[in-house]
């Protein structure tokens, strides 16, 4: 199908064409973009029905993941561009793979970007739209360059196409010049014989030689214009044709009398039909009516005639022109080389075309196509030089407009990374040269996503913007700084002699992005995590300095961001640690290899178990268990917590459905809700068809959620723990204290549990400012009347402490570690068959049960308030 033409100023409509064999990924992109509505999806999840597709709908982008239906996505985009419906359509690749070398592979296939999963769906639409623009105008610069290309050949192609031939006539000399399309036109060869009038006497017809030479009297003295119609026998075949010729005087301005005439032969059908006054004016009109600029020189360069298309492009009348020589419109952009080249080709192929930079009238320089002919005499010898300009300035500011916008982020103005890398490569070779170290910086906002949430992308982008200016108040002349994507940036710091000078500017950017942003009517403070690299200490080229700095990056935002980290090389090999995990990981589910433990949750009062925590845990065939705090932060940031968090879910309820069913009517089962949970509008629909999959009564099933993540969207939270409540599910704040809530938001919240962080008991006996913090959150949680635990109990004096504060139960090593499913089992079956001691009494026996003496939390009297366990830890 034709393709659609690009309308650059406003693109209602975006045709996507999306390729992937996760029908889930396809359906979430869909309906997380369903509010950008000129967005039209088209999606499949074969290679061969993609190609069938683009040839009908001709896409304005294509989002292709890596191995789309078995096939090698990156294979699939030779054959988009093949295809002419998107030969010049743009690739967005979607790939979990993180390595610099596939994303090589992907560019060097025809990839225009590569984002990494998981995908945020507004990110997506920025860069779709991004390439849509750059599509357009790309084919707007196509058509254009088409179009010039067409009228430069128009000059030296209309009068074959017409049947038309020019000539010219030197008053002076007598000399004639004929097109070569003229004496094609009569029958002859170009240049076959030399034009006298004499010759072309010979040729016209017998009886119509009076009125040639009538004509041409006339013309001559009376400077009436020719318009006559004559029969032209051929010397050789006899062969009769009837012309029509037509012309006039060339007026020079700059002379008394004009001196050569000019006009067209149009070969006419043999008839006896005058032609109109209309044929003749057309005629008369081809050289001041065309586009292009001509101008006619002798040989030794001095101007005889220019057109009005000519003054037009130039700014000179024809009387500024004539008699002065193309040096006038020279610029400084071209040096005598160029210029010797350009004549070398004209004296020896009698030819040049190319762009040259001319000035304007006014001084200004600007480029123009230009096509120089040599023109022959009767004799075959050059006589004057024909030249005919196209002004392709508006060609050339598309060009450079189109450069620029694949080398700049269009958001900030900055240098954007495929830029980035240029440039330091190019001073890596300085560095190298001048024997000097060079610093690369990359850093991002931290928690950026938080401002996008709360206060809008637009907010956002304004931020970005604000960033991208203060960034440059710490560089010195020669440092640059660009916007790698998202909310990341990176500067090239050049000549540096040592290391602080690296932190001389680190401080300084610090210091630029601390004052808060005017964003929206309020002020909002961000801090940023910055990675440094430098060479030659890490890396001698350009794309393991970015890899280095990014190392970095990532180690800064692991210790708790708003920091910096210089690279080391203990970092390549977290690196490849985190890669390896993060690759297990993907595939761990479907093998099952997690499990659940379940950690008890005693009544104080009556030391029976009633309920419990279920934790999450990795057994790894090759290593074993895996730590929480390891695999649980890279699933939330991947996107695997939510199907795992689905598979914890309802594990937890199938498991406790069944105690319940052997006897255990006391247990209640608590699960960790995550982010990515609580932002899925779907959530409280999965969540009511585990429990009716399940069996299991809401009202036994306790969902725990931090309160630093019921701040992140507070009224989205409060309609959401609403809902559930509903429901009959009981809501807990877990590591209550940590966090940074509002009690006027806390009282709105439909919760019924608060859980004490072990930050505040694992010094309850020692610190006295924990007792009093604990002290005060069992008041604050009568004072609203909710339920209170607290975790992380090891010894017998914790508990006393909190049993004496009215604490309802406790959870911790003083009683039991998290157990598997078949040992926890075991043992609530042992304390029904075996009833506790009474709360009065020691807690010794119970510890025992289990093979713990308590003593755990003397050895853990490092202080780490504000860590916590990790979530499901």
């Amino acid at each position: 199908m034709p393709q659609r033409q690009p309308n650059v100023a406003q693109i209602e409509s975006i045709c996507i064409l999306l390729v992937d064999d996760d029908q889930a990924l396809r359906d979430e992109l869909m309906s997380a973009l369903d509010a950008e509505s000129d967005f039209e999806w088209n999606a499949c999840d074969d290679p061969e029905q993609a190609l069938t597709l683009a040839r009908e709908i001709a896409p304005d982008v294509v989002i292709l993941e890596t191995s789309p239906g078995g096939m090698d996505g990156l294979a699939l985009i030779g054959w988009l561009h093949n295809l002419p419906e998107t030969r010049h359509t743009p690739v967005i690749m979607l790939s979990s793979q993180k390595s610099i070398e596939w994303k090589k592979r992907a560019f060097a296939e025809g990839a225009d970007d590569y984002l990494l999963k998981p995908i945020d769906p507004q990110n997506l639409a920025l860069h779709i739209r991004r390439h849509v623009r750059t599509s357009a105008q790309f084919k707007r610069l196509v058509l254009s360059e088409a179009a010039l290309r067409t009228q430069r050949d128009i000059w030296l192609a209309a009068q074959d196409t017409s049947n038309l031939g020019v000539w010219s006539m030197d008053l002076e000399s007598g000399e004639f010049y004929w097109s070569d399309a003229l004496y094609r036109l009569l029958g002859f060869q170009p240049r076959q014989f030399e034009i006298t009038l004499s010759r072309i006497i010979d040729l016209v017809h017998p009886d119509d030689r009076p009125n040639a030479a009538a004509a041409l009297g006339r013309i001559t003295h009376q400077k009436d214009p020719i318009n006559a119609t004559l029969r032209i026998i051929h010397p050789e075949n006899g062969h009769n044709a009837q012309i029509q010729i037509l012309g006039g005087h060339m007026d020079d301005k700059t002379e008394d009398a004009p001196k050569r005439l000019v006009g067209t032969v149009l070969l006419r059908p043999n008839t006896t039909e005058q032609p109109t006054l209309e044929d003749v004016n057309l005629h008369r009109t081809i050289f001041e009516k065309v586009d292009e600029g001509v101008m006619v020189t002798d040989l030794v360069g001095t101007i005889q005639v220019v057109n009005p298309a000519f003054c037009t492009i130039f700014g000179h009348s024809a009387q500024e022109a004539v008699g002065q020589t193309p040096t006038m419109l020279r610029s400084d952009r071209h040096d005598k080389a160029f210029y010797d080249k350009m004549w070398s080709a004209i004296t020896n192929s009698g030819r040049w075309n190319g762009v040259v930079w001319n000035r304007r009238k006014g001084g200004e320089a600007f480029p123009v196509q230009v096509s120089i002919t040599t023109i022959l005499d009767n004799h075959g010898q050059p006589s004057r030089y024909l030249a005919i300009y196209n002004d392709i300035s508006d060609i050339h500011q598309s060009q450079e407009a189109l450069q620029h916008h694949a080398t700049h982020d269009a958001l900030t103005g900055l240098p954007n990374r495929h830029l980035l890398q240029d440039r330091l490569f190019q001073s890596l070779l300085h560095a190298k040269r001048a024997k000097k170290k060079l610093g690369l910086l990359t850093f991002d906002i931290d928690l950026f996503k938080k401002i996008n949430e709360s206060l809008g992308h637009s907010a956002g982008d304004q931020i970005l913007q604000e960033v991208a200016h203060r960034s440059r108040t710490p560089l010195r002349h020669g440092d640059t700084v660009c916007r790698m994507d998202g909310n990341t940036f990176a500067i090239i710091l050049e000549e540096v002699s040592e290391i602080r000078d690296i932190l001389v500017v680190v401080n300084k950017l610090f210091e630029s992005l601390s004052p808060p942003f005017k964003v929206h009517g309020q002020e909002v403070y961000i801090t940023i995590s910055v990675g440094i690299a430098i060479h030659p200490d890490d890396s001698e080229d350009a794309e393991t300095m970015v890899r280095n700095a990014d190392l970095a990056l990532v180690r800064a935002k692991d210790i708790g961001r708003n920091n910096f980290q210089f690279y080391t090389s203990s970092m390549d090999d977290h690196a490849v640690e985190r890669l390896a995990l993060e690759s297990h990981l993907h595939k761990a589910l479907e093998k099952n290899e997690f499990e659940l433990h379940y950690q008890p949750k005693l009544d104080l009062k009556s030391w029976k178990i009633i309920g419990m925590e279920s934790l999450v845990r990795w057994r790894r065939p090759d290593i074993g268990m895996v730590s929480p705090a390891a695999f649980i932060p890279l699933a939330e940031e991947t996107g695997i917590i939510q199907p795992l968090g689905e598979w914890i879910l309802e594990t937890a309820c199938l498991e406790t459905h069944k105690w319940r069913q052997m006897g255990f009517t006391d247990l209640h089962v608590a699960v960790n809700l995550s982010a990515r949970q609580l932002q899925d509008d779907n959530f409280i629909h999965k969540v009511s068809e585990i429990l009716l999959r399940t069996g299991l009564e809401p009202r036994f099933l306790e969902l725990e959620i931090t309160e630093s993540l019921m701040m992140n969207d507070v009224e989205r939270a409060i309609r959401m723990l609403e809902e559930l409540n509903e429901i009959g599910i009981q809501i807990s704040v877990d590591d209550f204290g940590t966090g940074y809530s509002s009690l006027s938001y806390l009282k709105r919240f439909p919760i019924h549990t608060l859980k004490i962080d072990q930050a505040f008991v694992r010094d309850l006996a020692e610190d006295s400012d924990d007792a009093a913090i604990v002290s005060a959150i069992i008041s604050l949680a009568k004072s609203l009347h909710l339920n209170v635990i607290a975790e992380g109990v090891e010894t017998e004096g914790q508990a006393q402490f909190l049993r004496t504060r009215a604490c309802d139960q406790i959870q911790g090593y003083l009683f039991s570690p998290p157990l598997p499913a078949n040992k926890f089992e075991i043992l609530i079956k042992e304390m029904r068959d075996n009833p506790p001691p009474s709360p009065t009494q020691t807690a010794k026996p119970a510890a025992k049960r289990n093979g713990k003496t308590g003593s755990k939390g003397k050895r853990r009297r490092k202080r780490n308030r504000g860590k916590g366990r990790s979530k499901n830890g």
